[in-house]
């Protein structure tokens, strides 16, 4: 996922040296670590894996993966071992946050700034919209009762404010923290 940074320099020749994102970002291994410390590599291949997500009952990870120049969303089951792709879209997916009853996920999409969406965890039914703005919009957690979505606002002067936002769609969001 781009971050917005770059890793570049110039040399006293004017020579620009710079680090890829490949570089930067090598494929790496999913570990599961027990409340003992004990490290166990998951069987799966060594990728671009970012922002993991166990679910509430601890059966499925959901994790984005990079490959060739696109981020999607990807769900490992332990019990049946499988490695599924849940996004599709030909621009990032990314920051899968599970609902407290483990059937649905929620998370980012940029077309083009970052816009919150939803499907069911199986996969069962196509993509929802949940919130588009102007400004990007970041998913970052869901109440324990699964009624209320957080997730922080990224305004034009690039403030971040923290919001609520109604599961149920019965009332508009609302702020919860407004800062700089």
């Amino acid at each position: 996922i781009d971050e917005g940074f770059s890793n570049l320099s110039f040399g006293a020749n004017g020579t620009l040296v710079y680090a890829s994102a490949t570089v930067m970002a090598p494929p790496n291994q999913l570990t599961w670590i027990d409340r003992q410390g004990k490290m166990e590599a998951l069987d799966l291949p060594p990728r671009r894996y970012r922002q993991p997500r166990l679910s509430p009952d601890g059966q499925r990870i959901a994790v984005a993966v990079t490959e060739n120049n696109n981020t999607d969303i990807w769900i490992h089951e332990f019990n049946r071992g499988t490695f599924s792709r849940f996004t599709f879209s030909p621009t990032t997916d990314f920051g899968p946050i599970w609902s407290p009853d483990n059937q649905t996920l929620i998370y980012n999409g940029e077309e083009p700034q970052y816009t919150i969406y939803q499907r069911p965890a199986d996969g069962s039914s196509d993509t929802k919209l949940l919130l588009n703005k102007p400004v990007d919009t970041i998913p970052t957690s869901i109440s324990p009762d699964g009624k209320w979505l957080v997730y922080t606002e990224i305004s034009v002067g690039k403030s971040r404010n923290i919001w609520l936002q109604p599961l149920d769609g019965t009332s508009k969001a609302r702020t919860f923290l407004r800062t700089d």
